[in-house]
């Protein structure tokens, strides 16, 4: 009778022999021997993904990393623990690996997810929703109410971007009234009673 010791410890996860089964031990001069089961170290996953070429200067091992994997409907918070240091030529991006506590083993193997990096961080940034934002070919404007509670078209200058922020530069200040949302029914000069929402409103839990 022999005593089989895992590496390390872990979840059966495929079984190729049944309780009672005679197995043939391996040797160091077979090429092939037959596995007993496979054995899948959980409590901390790897998530693999390709990153721009314009962005690899600003990653770095340890940066923290939040991962969301929809079928669950929950964030999880990895960090960053490897890259391969080199650009694939075909798709001009690098391989990052993201090191994701399981805690729990709620997360599986193969599951779909997608990571958000923090690239790059300012104190105290001067920021409006995106839906602030009024594109017009090259140049960005948003509709300011003024003392006045009139409208005024103002050109700014924008600076990093989230899916639900953007930093602004120039153009606007601080205690500024911007208007947010639909604004085809609105032109400069025109007097309104301006509502103040709350800007979280806009930008979800940033």
């Amino acid at each position: 009778m022999s005593r089989i010791t895992a590496p390390f410890a872990g979840v059966i996860t495929k079984r190729y022999a049944d309780t009672g089964a005679m197995i043939q031990a391996g040797t160091a001069s077979q090429t092939q021997t037959m596995p007993v089961a496979r054995l899948s170290e959980d409590q901390l996953l790897r998530l693999v993904l390709p990153v721009p070429e314009s962005v690899v200067p600003r990653i770095h091992v340890g940066e923290p990393v939040t991962v969301n994997v929809h079928s669950l409907n929950r964030g999880y918070e990895g960090r960053v623990a490897r890259f391969s240091g080199k650009i694939d030529l075909a798709t001009r991006t690098m391989e990052t690996e993201i090191d994701v506590p399981n805690r729990g083993f709620v997360l599986k193997p193969g599951m779909y997810a997608e990571a958000a990096l923090t690239l790059d961080r300012r104190a105290d940034a001067l920021a409006v929703p995106v839906q602030a934002l009024s594109v017009n070919g090259q140049s960005t404007a948003v509709f300011l109410v003024t003392l006045e509670s009139k409208i005024e078209e103002r050109p700014v200058t924008l600076g990093i971007e989230t899916p639900n922020k953007v930093e602004i530069l120039s153009g606007i200040k601080e205690n500024d009234l911007v208007v947010v949302g639909s604004r085809s029914q609105l032109k400069a000069g025109q007097r309104v009673e301006p509502k103040v929402v709350d800007p979280a409103f806009f930008s979800g839990a940033e």
